[in-house]
């Protein structure tokens, strides 16, 4: 046994072998406690550290102290909920962040692919017949009406219907097999 009251009041005095007593004393007390509560004997010896940090640091306030123990349960009781709680930030800000990464590198694929498909239009358009290029033009990328088009370049609405049909067709054919090549490309890498 051990006398409290005199370590209590010793500690009060800032006395480092009477800490040391009870620190001794306490800390299998403290960590059995604590490891009830926590599910690692790490996070309990973390626990047991800032208990007797706090009983070190609350020396001057220990005389008014009744019950070592339970004061002592008390302070690793908090320990316990601080520690899981900064667990439980912890995990959710590394949810959060693996979430927003894998945002942020969809994103980045999303548009590196739209980069590179608007590259490959851009290529194909300029494969187009000169005609076909022009209405496509208009039509797409000036957001003419088919009537526009034919006003401006004196010719019928279903010569530009004709034009229109043509240039998309060869787009997608030209396209898909940007596609292919581009699916090919990522089974490759991914072996």
């Amino acid at each position: 046994m051990i006398d409290e009251k005199y370590l209590l009041s010793a500690i009060a005095k800032g006395d480092t072998s009477a800490f040391k007593i009870l620190y001794d004393h306490y800390y299998p007390i403290v960590h059995r406690f604590a490891s009830q509560l926590v599910p690692s004997k790490s996070m309990a010896q973390d626990v047991v550290q800032d208990v007797m940090i706090v009983v070190w640091e609350k020396g001057r306030e220990l005389h008014r102290v009744e019950n070592i123990e339970s004061y002592i349960k008390s302070i690793a009781k908090r320990k316990v909920i601080d520690l899981i709680r900064r667990d439980i930030r912890f995990k959710k800000y590394e949810q959060h962040r693996s979430c927003a990464e894998v945002e942020l590198s969809e994103a980045l694929i999303a548009t590196i692919y739209l980069k590179e498909t608007n590259e490959h239009l851009n290529n194909g358009i300029a494969l187009l017949p000169k005609q076909q290029q022009l209405v496509y033009r208009m039509c797409h990328q000036q957001y003419l009406k088919y009537e526009e088009v034919a006003a401006k370049l004196g010719i019928s609405k279903g010569t530009v219907h004709k034009h229109m049909k043509l240039a998309l067709k060869f787009l997608r054919d030209y396209l898909r097999k940007y596609v292919i090549l581009s699916m090919i490309m990522d089974v490759i890498w991914n072996l």
